[in-house]
């Protein structure tokens, strides 16, 4: 349907459903809430009549998530003032689209979901003001102290709006609401936000740390962030739950799967996400920027320092810079230099995250039940990482799970390859430098890292058919903003800045959609390049895990992303 939107047959085909199907088979379609919604005002009267009343049916069926999604969409024109600011709002939301939008919104507050609608709206506009909201007055003051939602205007005030919504229909906590096949019913109301905030460490924007309580009883901490467009990340969010899906039919004994976190965007440039608890980056706990020593200086005190690491191949990247600019010197020869410089700086750094385990695990068997849990996610976001195409996997977008020694990944600005596009292009399929390697124990990639990469592999080649129509769908959204604008691409290596302040543009044509859609097809068919036979499960495997441990690979990779790591 979404595929032949002017064909009348399919509308009507669909209509007869929509009006006759019971609401519980209509859930069928939750997980393509956010495809759907962000196609309304793009095709002909019969496909919006179609799609509105599968919209408000769905308001039924999953109020919350449903809801959310016109909020997002209807608040298209709140779009901070600034650079590129008019172009943002006409490229990714258009007026027409904000007005139905706004339309099917003001439609559901009349009817019997009215209240539910309402108090997630104003929920919603409270979470947007405050992500908007300049912090650059109160960081000098408070610093790391908490903060007051007094500091702000009264429509920031989240704790004042979440009591005054006690007295009428308390929404849901919305970083609660389930996996995307979920109705979200279940998700407990909000009882009442804690009075302050917290300002993250890093970050242009510097998002802030809210957090809730819900009417379980339970403390939740979200990430309200402004400033940055986070439908990529949610969109790749409902991706992981897809495949997770896939992989959950097998029924191994040890699952597979990707963790995933909710992501709920509420206008262009602002949303929420739900905080993931018991985290810290890879990075923060091998070699942390400030603050107490990491684990490398702490058991290895005489290699080599993680920034003496960092400067001896920037040194090498800067002088290679300069010489291509004379043309002084061949590539091959500063390929050369490069990988005499990575060499000497692997044998002087060794790697130490195997006592990650040691000091979060109480005994031995919770010590043997992590790291297999460790392995198999790094696994599991390595193969799907891949088929995908997700870059931009440097040690601080890596977090480790203290609880479950399980990998979890963050931000999503670089899918479908758009890595090989950088200043300095990403040539390995995903991270498995020496530290991710050193987690696994001493049979290192050739024991349950291979054998969970293979099933993994096997699963997504088997569900070809159903991942491929899954992502024909994300691609051609008329939302989805994927490929690299030339400013970002030299934005995510450059030194100091923000890897999430993406550019805005517009959605990429349909010969660019095909051909990232194309290249995916290829991996799920096991073809690694476009000169070789298709490999077997076990084959593409090998040959991945070679490219990725490969040094003449890791050398010529941007410094930023630590390879020595």
């Amino acid at each position: 349907w979404l595929g032949n939107p002017d064909v009348d047959a399919s509308n009507e085909q669909l209509m007869k459903v929509v009006r006759k199907a019971p609401l519980s088979r209509l859930l069928a379609f939750a997980p393509l809430l956010y495809q759907l919604s962000s196609r309304l005002a793009s095709h002909g009267n019969n496909f919006q009549k179609t799609l509105e009343a599968l919209l408000l049916q769905l308001a039924k069926a999953a109020p919350a998530k449903t809801i959310l999604q016109l909020i997002a969409l209807a608040n298209g024109s709140r779009v901070d003032a600034g650079k590129g600011s008019t172009a943002f709002a006409k490229n990714v939301e258009g007026s027409e689209r904000v007005r139905v939008a706004r339309k099917l919104l003001d439609g559901l507050l009349r009817s019997e979901q009215g209240a539910v609608a309402n108090s997630l709206d104003l929920l919603a506009q409270c979470y947007v003001d405050l992500a908007m909201a300049d912090t650059k007055k109160i960081q000098q003051t408070y610093q790391t102290a908490p903060i007051p939602f007094s500091v702000f205007k009264a429509n920031c005030a989240l704790d004042t709006v979440a009591k005054k919504l006690q007295r009428s229909e308390p929404p849901p906590v919305i970083t609660a609401l389930g996996s995307s096949t979920s109705s979200g019913a279940d998700a407990p109301s909000l009882a009442s936000v804690v009075q302050t905030f917290k300002l993250t460490d890093s970050g242009i924007h510097r998002p802030k740390i809210v957090s809730c309580v819900g009417s379980d009883g339970l403390k939740r901490r979200q990430l309200v962030k402004g400033n940055d467009d986070v439908r990529q990340d949610a969109v790749m969010q409902q991706v992981f739950d897809a495949v997770n899906n896939l992989l959950e039919r097998k029924r191994r004994p040890h699952g597979l799967r990707v963790r995933t976190y909710a992501i709920v965007p509420l206008a262009p440039q602002a949303g929420v996400i739900e905080w993931v608890e018991h985290t810290l980056p890879f990075g923060m706990y091998l070699a942390p920027r400030s603050g107490p020593k990491g684990a490398h200086e702490r058991y290895f005190p005489d290699d080599l320092k993680h920034m003496q690491c960092r400067q001896r191949l920037d040194a090498i990247k800067h002088t290679s810079q300069s010489a291509s600019s004379t043309q002084r010197k061949p590539v091959n020869t500063t390929q050369a230099r490069k990988r005499k410089a990575f060499d000497e700086v692997c044998s002087r750094f060794r790697p130490a995250f195997r006592f990650f385990f040691l000091e979060t695990c109480a005994d031995a068997k919770t010590w043997l039940r992590h790291r297999d849990a460790y392995t198999r996610s790094v696994a599991a976001n390595a193969m799907v990482g891949h088929v995908l195409g997700i870059g931009d996997r440097h040690v601080q977008n890596i977090l480790i799970d203290s609880k479950t020694g399980e990998q979890v990944h963050i931000d999503f600005g670089i899918a479908f390859d758009q890595g090989k596009t950088l200043t300095m292009p990403e040539v390995i399929p995903f991270r498995l430098s020496r530290d991710v390697i050193d987690g696994m124990g001493c049979a290192g990639t050739r024991g349950a890292f291979f054998s969970s990469s293979v099933d993994c592999m096997s699963e997504l080649r088997q569900n070809y058919q159903a991942l491929t129509t899954i992502l024909d769908v994300l691609i051609h959204d008329p939302l989805y903003r994927w490929m690299l604008t030339p400013g970002d691409a030299s934005r995510f290596q450059r030194e100091g800045d923000s890897q999430s302040d993406r550019e805005s543009a517009a959605p990429p044509d349909n010969q660019a959609a095909e051909r990232a859609l194309f290249r995916v097809k290829q991996k799920l068919q096991g073809y690694s390049d476009t000169t070789h036979d298709a490999l077997s499960v076990e084959g593409q495997v090998t040959h991945l895990i070679a490219e990725a441990t490969d040094r003449d690979n890791l050398c010529v990779l941007f410094p930023g992303w630590s390879p020595w790591l």
